[in-house]
C-alpha cells in the first residue's frame, strides 16, 4: 500500500528543490537558511486557515485539496504501485500545526493515517516541516520566490474529479 506518511513526507524533498516525491530517502538534510531562527514564531490557527482554506496543494505526482466546508481534505497520489487517494479531516492549532487525519486507499485496501506539519514564521518567511521526521525548509520566502513551495498552493479544486476516477477504478 502507498503509505500516506511516505506521500506527505515526500513533500519536503521537492520543496527544498530536489524534486523528489513518494518514498525517496534523498533530501534528508536542511540548508542553513532553511532552519528557522530562534526568533521564529508558530503560525496561528487563523493564519494556517487563511493559507490553506479552499486551496489545492499540487505535487509532482498528486495533490491535496483543503475544503473550507467541514475542514475536509481530499488527496490523490500516483506512484510505483498505482493510484491511491486519501480523505478525511484537517485540523489547525495555534502552535503552527496542520494535521491530516483520514483514510488512504489503494488497490490493496484502506488504512488510517495521521500526518502533521509544523509551520513557523519570521519576518515574512514561512518555514515548514513534517512533524515526526521532517527537516525544516522555507515554504515561502519574503518576498516570494518563483520556486517557493507556496506557489504550488493554488485556489480551486483540481482533486475531486481525479479522486472520483481513482475510486471508480478501484471499485469504490
Amino acid at each position: 500500500m502507498v503509505s500516506p506518511a511516505n506521500v506527505i513526507g515526500a513533500l519536503r524533498g521537492f520543496a527544498i528543490g530536489l524534486g523528489v516525491l513518494l518514498g525517496s530517502s534523498s533530501g534528508n538534510f536542511a540548508w542553513a537558511e532553511d532552519i528557522p531562527p530562534a526568533s521564529a514564531e508558530p503560525l496561528t490557527a487563523i493564519e494556517l486557515y487563511v493559507l490553506y482554506r479552499d486551496k489545492t496543494w499540487n505535487w509532482d505526482s498528486g495533490a491535496v485539496h483543503f475544503f473550507d466546508n467541514g475542514r475536509r481534505f481530499l488527496a490523490w497520489v500516483s506512484g510505483d504501485k498505482g493510484d491511491s487517494f486519501g480523505e478525511g479531516k484537517f485540523t489547525l492549532t495555534d502552535s503552527g500545526r496542520l494535521c491530516l487525519r483520514g483514510e488512504w486507499t489503494d488497490a490493496t485496501g484502506a488504512e488510517e493515517s495521521v500526518s502533521c506539519f509544523l509551520h513557523k514564521k519570521d519576518r515574512g518567511t514561512i518555514y515548514q516541516k513534517r512533524e515526526d521526521e521532517g527537516e525544516w525548509y522555507i515554504f515561502r520566502h519574503a518576498p516570494v520566490q518563483a520556486d517557493d513551495e507556496i506557489n504550488r498552493l493554488v485556489g480551486g479544486d483540481s482533486v475531486s474529479d481525479r479522486v472520483a476516477g481513482i475510486k471508480s477504478k478501484l471499485g469504490g
